[in-house]
């Protein structure tokens, strides 16, 4: 078999047949999905996404979160495409309770959980002596951090998590809409 397939403009990586994984707890709307991130040769950049568990057999929400991992595998084999860089495409929204930003869809969830490190991003760094493993573009390094809040959407928070949550301050909202400094008299 050939080494690379083509799909449309990119072509998709065969990857090898034994690859590093780490599995991830992720909560969404109540409900506490399990996935499975497989990452390439390198170790650090994702590029599959299995759903493991998390809704009840046979449900359309089972269905859709496994295709849209399918569908995610596929995307980031190809050449040059990042978990990063189609994240920045999500929409996003405010969690009502703390004001943090928050994926809008699962798809964003678990775009975002992708672009999350492996915990073990530092180690690898370490071992070929340099300061930081990239696992995409945005130059996080793959310190893990305990998710403080209590519905949080992933087991841990990636350092673009937290810089996004201290980017977006949900803003004052008065009767006759966002508060500003101008007035009109």
């Amino acid at each position: 078999m050939s080494e690379t397939a083509t799909a449309g403009t990119g072509r998709r990586r065969r990857l090898p047949p034994r690859r590093l994984s780490e599995n991830r707890k992720l909560v969404w709307k109540g409900q506490t999905i399990f996935l499975t991130v497989g990452y390439g040769p390198d170790g650090t950049k994702p590029k599959e996404l299995f759903y493991s568990a998390g809704y009840r057999g046979g449900s359309d929400m089972e269905a859709l979160v496994s295709d849209l991992c399918v569908l995610l595998s596929v995307v980031l084999q190809l050449d040059g495409v990042t978990a990063a860089g189609f994240r920045k495409s999500m929409s996003e929204t405010f969690d009502l309770r703390t004001g943090d930003p928050m994926p809008a869809s699962i798809l964003g969830l678990l775009l975002e959980e992708v672009s999350c490190p492996p915990q073990w991003a530092d180690a690898v760094a370490q071992a070929l002596g340099t300061a930081e493993v990239a696992a995409d573009e945005t130059g996080i390094s793959g310190a893990a951090e305990v998710d403080p809040r209590a519905a949080g959407e992933a087991g841990r928070l990636c350092r673009t998590r937290i810089a996004r949550t201290a980017r977006h301050q949900p803003e004052e909202h008065g009767p006759d809409g966002p508060a500003s400094a101008e007035t009109d008299e």
